[in-house]
């Protein structure tokens, strides 16, 4: 786990991550996970959605509607 400094409106504000793996490493863990009846393993779909979040903010997306 890694933690960075990163500013946000001006004001510092600390983010952590972490490393999972390589795509291999965490299929393979999934299907270990399915074996074990006491794990459960749950994932969410996220990428298009922070994509397209990110993409709006660099665009100034939400802002050049509401001027128009």
């Amino acid at each position: 786990m890694t933690f960075k400094d990163t500013r946000s409106d001006g004001t510092p504000k600390q983010v952590w991550q972490k490393y999972l793996g390589t795509a291999e490493k965490i299929v393979e863990l999934k299907e270990k996970a399915a074996e074990l009846p006491h794990i459960k393993l749950k994932s969410f779909q996220y990428g298009k959605t922070a994509a397209l979040l990110f993409i709006s903010d660099e665009l100034n997306f939400i802002e050049t509607v509401n001027k128009h």
